[in-house]
């Protein structure tokens, strides 16, 4: 894969990510509504602090770039994690036809 198709198969995802997040819904999911219909989503405790509290960046202040810079981690996440995969598969398929030989 060239360096273009791998600039392009990480732009992409981004833009359509920030184009999404555009028509993108402000209300909470339906397990985080029925949990608070119930009254037991105040009483939940976190188990280990998280990185993204709520899916977001909490210290930037505009909806926009907090959502963009969210949306903008996860599909780079993503993205190296399927590198990484791939990288993996291709080293176990060379040592595997190696023994076939």
């Amino acid at each position: 894969m060239g360096k273009r198709a791998l600039f392009l198969s990480l732009l992409v995802p981004i833009v359509i990510a920030a184009l999404a997040l555009l028509f993108a819904s402000q209300a909470p999911d339906g397990l985080e509504k029925v949990a608070g219909e119930l009254r037991f989503l105040a009483r939940s405790k976190e188990l280990i602090g998280a990185v993204m509290p709520d899916h977001f960046f909490s210290r930037i202040s505009s909806p926009f770039w907090r959502g963009f810079l969210t949306s903008t981690t996860g599909v780079v996440v993503v993205f190296l994690v399927t590198i990484v995969v791939v990288w993996l598969m291709r080293g176990v398929g060379r040592l595997i036809s190696s023994d076939k030989r």
